[in-house]
């Protein structure tokens, strides 16, 4: 490669870290005029081309380019070239809405990159840290939060230092600021978010919608917060962003604009500012189509309005919106964005859910709620088809409250113990923490009404405890559950038993506590729950002041009894539970009693007491 042709080469990419993509087009145009260009040449101009029309929301035109580029390179026999080219196809993908074709993207890559000989190290890295990007962005998509955040985490520092990939550091950052809202971590995501504004550098189409998907990601985390205010300044930075964008004239920004516009009419809602409210929903219409996903939006936002007024006739209206919504076949996924648009008919569900919950407030007749569980129905069935374990533990969390106020608490407990299996093990703390609160009062109240009939309790009291207009509200983002200030627990005693009740460790801590007469409670309890307990449907028992907490481990069961607040301490007892499983000491120890009858001690194996001593009392 001439040094001259080099230099006008890494200007060109030096104008699209800059977003100067006119400009940079422009340089490529005249460099495509020069006829002593090698084929390397051209397709490093072609990658720095492809960079720009995607940018442009020429994605097609790009994807072509990028096609173009990965054979060439294999022809040449220049597998980075190619890889490049991938990179190219891959935004040109998601701007298309063909993800779907994205894993066969990352395949060529990890094949090219197998087969590299005699390339720098430092290329080789950047090229690797851009497949690591690719995977992480794919797998955020997919809703994959924790592993989409160990790759974004190993490449965001390589992708700052590199010239060549750091045109992907603000959509890497808005997309690790849009994994933490769906983590419920609100501080973490505006951090990231309020970072990748730092880097949209430019005026291109493309830019200005991450602008606004940025702007509008912080005021949904500002509103999910219950700060009103902010998130209303925000969502009108965005509208403001995405207005520009439309100037580009492509119709994808339409959607954005429409999206921003009945978010502020849920804000204007949430301020009871009505006059407002139908201002935004007028404005709204304006850039609706029928039969489309805006159209969709827009009977949304109306409906919503409908149902804040206190006329029946208008609720009547409202419902047969919501239902012609249901009715409607589902408008696929739209691109570009954290906001997932296109999923119109779940925030219907939530909407016609919230207008069924007013009703049964007013009339106190619990045969709606034979109106809200096949709504519910749907929520499982679309969680479980898009993936999203975070709709997924809602709607059980939705679920075990629909069961509480049915009075069947043997269900309200178990869905409420998935939902918090699933959040944890997805690495949603914020809802897991929540749902955990959430149980810990459910057996509060069982313990209150222990010897009550379940005719004497009033319908008006079993819907304040369940508290489902809450649940409703955090479904559709417009406030977070509120977690509990974490505070650890008071232990009190730690067991291991096997499932005819046999203990063959406990391990008290409090010097004088009657061993006796909580074992026998313990029990008592146990053997009520023992099927259920086994088969990890329930995680906890309350009795009188203590609450037990149960971890099945293959034949044993470990059970920490304790005072206090659940979640700090199951996260204990998951550890626990997970050092006898693996600590081969403590294992073939357990295994040992079994056979022998003898009880583990703290000092017997050692190493048992080095892990009580470091979880539990540390």
């Amino acid at each position: 490669m001439t040094e001259s042709i080099s230099e006008e080469i890494e200007r060109g990419l030096e104008l699209v870290n800059e977003g100067r993509i006119e400009e940079a087009l422009i340089l490529i145009k005249k460099l495509a005029k020069v006829e002593a260009l090698t084929e390397e040449e051209k397709l490093r101009s072609y990658i720095i081309k492809g960079n720009c029309l995607n940018q442009l929301g020429r994605s097609t035109e790009a994807l072509e380019l990028g096609e173009r580029v990965y054979k060439e390179g294999i022809r040449i026999k220049k597998p980075l070239l190619s890889i490049d080219g991938c990179f190219t196809k891959f935004w040109a993908l998601f701007n298309l809405g063909r993800r779907f074709k994205i894993p066969e993207e990352i395949k060529k890559c990890e094949k090219l990159l197998k087969s590299i000989l005699g390339e720098t190290d430092s290329e080789i890295i950047q090229r690797e840290a851009g497949v690591k990007f690719m995977k992480g962005y794919f797998l955020y998509w997919k809703d994959e939060y924790d592993e989409a955040l160990n790759y974004f985490k190993e490449v965001l520092p390589i992708i700052k230092q590199s010239k060549d990939l750091f045109n992907l550091l603000c959509y890497l950052l808005n997309a690790m600021g849009a994994v933490y809202t769906g983590k419920g971590e609100f501080g973490k995501a505006v951090k990231y978010l309020r970072e990748s504004l730092e880097y949209s550098k430019g005026n291109s189409p493309i830019i200005n919608l991450l602008t606004g998907t940025n702007l509008s990601g912080i005021a949904g985390c500002y509103c999910s917060q219950g700060d009103l205010d902010l998130g209303e300044k925000f969502m009108k930075k965005s509208l403001e962003a995405f207005e520009i964008a439309a100037t580009s004239g492509s119709g994808l920004v339409k959607m954005f604009i429409v999206y921003s516009y009945y978010y502020l009419v849920q804000i204007y809602w949430l301020k009871e500012s009505w006059e407002q409210a139908k201002e935004y929903l007028n404005k709204m219409k304006l850039y609706v189509e029928d039969n489309d996903v805006t159209d969709a939006y827009y009977k949304l936002a109306k409906a919503q309005m409908l149902i804040s007024s206190t006329r029946a006739r208008d609720w009547a209206q409202a419902e047969k919106i919501l239902k012609k919504l249901l009715e409607q076949p589902n408008i696929s996924e739209l691109t570009l964005t954290q906001l997932s648009l296109g999923e119109e008919f779940i925030p219907a569900i939530f909407s016609l859910c919230e207008l069924y919950l007013k009703e049964l407030g007013i009339t106190e007749n619990l045969d709606i709620l034979e109106d809200i569980q096949p709504l519910i129905d749907k929520l499982f069935k679309e969680s479980e088809h898009r993936n999203s374990y975070s709709l997924q533990a809602q709607t059980n969390l939705l679920q075990g409250k629909v069961s509480l106020l049915q009075m069947n608490m043997g269900d309200a407990r178990r869905y409420l113990t998935k939902a918090q299996k699933i959040a944890e093990e997805h690495s949603l703390q914020m809802l897991a923490r929540s749902v955990s609160r959430e149980h810990d009062k459910l057996l509060e109240y069982l313990e209150k009404l222990k010897n009550t009939k379940e005719s004497d309790i009033p319908i008006s009291e079993r819907i304040d405890i369940a508290s489902l207009s809450k649940v409703i509200d955090k479904m559709q983002g417009r406030r977070a559950l509120d977690p509990p200030e974490m505070i650890d627990e008071e232990p009190v005693l730690l067991l291991i038993i096997v499932q005819d009740g046999v203990s063959y460790f406990n391990h008290p801590f409090e010097e004088n506590w009657d061993f006796d007469d909580l074992f026998s409670s313990f029990m008592s309890a146990f053997n009520t729950f023992s099927s259920e307990i086994f088969s990890e449907s329930i995680d906890r028992i309350k009795i009188g002041g203590n609450f037990i907490l149960i971890k099945p481990v293959e034949s044993f069961l470990v059970c920490y009894v304790i005072k206090g607040q659940s979640y700090p301490a199951l996260q204990k007892l998951t550890r626990f539970s997970d050092a006898i499983k693996w600590n081969t000491e403590i294992s073939e120890a357990l295994n040992n009693s079994v056979k022998t009858g003898e009880m583990l001690e703290l000092t017997n194996p050692s190493s048992l007491g080095e892990v009580v001593n470091e979880i539990f009392m540390h």
